[in-house]
């Protein structure tokens, strides 16, 4: 199981920059099994609305190359004059010749979709549990979960692209939290960060003694 990252960010640009990367913010038709259903037209009209749950699409404005999809984010890798058996054992999907392989790193910077997400989203997956606290014509302030840590190469493609400026912070799984995108003291001005100590029940694996340990977590409200 990855661990998880949850990342607060502040999005600020011209009102057709922050259009744009609004379109990204889209319904998760996967777990809407048991909620109500609204069009993209209401979901766009206010954002703040208790909407859930939503996605952020890092691939609707930093799209994998079709040329990636066709493969597992692991395939075998053979020679030529191996393919048609692998594809026998493994299926189109999982089989890529190294000629293929060589051509796709040249021309993408990687052979598969998960270490092209990796290079440019810093991420292997789009971003689930999005929740908005401002959705302005030029700002969008939001929160996201998504695995290992906080999108910065996503971050990158879409600050140079669309010239926006982006301030983000992360709570990590593990690690407690740390801005890393922008400036500091711009993301202390819209976004406040308090540690809660708490004790929590610990089991000794070789001795089996239960102890409590102290462990810090944070919470962060949006306060621009």
């Amino acid at each position: 199981m990855p661990t998880y990252a949850q990342t607060f960010a502040l999005i600020e640009g011209d009102p057709a920059d922050i259009a744009a990367v609004r379109e990204s913010i889209k319904l998760d038709e996967n777990r809407l099994i048991l909620q109500a259903r609204v069009t993209p037209a209401e979901l766009n009209e206010d954002l703040t609305q208790e909407i859930q749950p939503l996605i952020f699409d890092f691939n609707h404005l930093v799209p994998l190359p079709e040329d990636l999809e066709n493969h597992s984010s692991t395939p075998w890798i053979v020679a030529p004059y191996e393919y048609n058996d692998y594809v026998q054992r493994y299926g189109e999907y999982g089989v890529i010749t190294i000629n293929d392989a060589d051509w796709l790193e040249e021309t993408y910077g990687a052979s598969n979709w998960f270490d092209w997400r990796c290079k440019n989203w810093g991420t292997k997956a789009e971003a689930h549990g999005v929740e908005i606290y401002a959705d302005k014509p030029d700002r969008l302030a939001l929160s996201f979960i998504n695995p290992w840590v906080a999108p910065v190469e996503y971050f990158d493609a879409i600050a140079d692209k669309y010239n926006l400026t982006i301030t983000a912070g992360v709570i990590y799984e593990t690690e407690g939290f740390e801005v890393v995108y922008g400036d500091e003291a711009h993301f202390a001005n819209n976004f406040n960060v308090s540690e809660v100590a708490n004790k929590e029940e610990v089991v000794d694996l070789l001795s089996g003694q239960v102890y409590l340990d102290e462990i810090t977590n944070y919470l962060v409200s949006y306060i621009g």
